[in-house]
């Protein structure tokens, strides 16, 4: 579904960052049973981001060419199921991220990694078979 052209100016001043999130890194990085691969992409967000971002922030680091696709996917994973301070996160995040990238081992999420670096949104078509390669992945 196309948003039509007139709904374009109203969508961009939407405030998209409202409240910002506060991280707990430590609780990412426990549930990966080898934590090579997440400790290294987990060390590029808190140095990037810090421990607290919000959706502004997570949308200019999509626009950094320097970070790799999946430690901006696994940044948007750790912002959506993080909390404002004083709220209890949602306990999910980790362990599904963990699952998705074969559990820190960089062998068994190589297809993962493979199907968010491939990921296209230039067309409606292209978000389609992305989303869907990501479902099935």
């Amino acid at each position: 579904m196309l948003i039509n052209n007139r709904y374009h100016e109203t969508i961009r001043n939407i405030n998209i960052a409202p409240i910002d999130t506060v991280v707990d890194y430590e609780r990412w990085n426990n549930l990966f049973d080898n934590p090579i691969f997440i400790n290294s992409n987990l060390q590029i967000i808190e140095n990037t981001l810090g421990n607290e971002f919000n959706r502004l922030d997570i949308i200019e680091l999509y626009r950094r060419v320097d970070i790799p696709a999946e430690t901006k996917f696994i940044a948007a994973m750790i912002w959506g199921y993080s909390a404002p301070a004083g709220v209890r996160p949602d306990t999910r995040g980790p362990w599904k991220v963990s699952q998705m990238f074969g559990n820190g081992q960089p062998e068994n999420g190589q297809a993962a990694i493979d199907v968010i670096r491939a990921v296209q949104i230039n067309t409606e078509e292209e978000i389609i078979t992305s989303y869907n390669n990501l479902k099935k992945n």
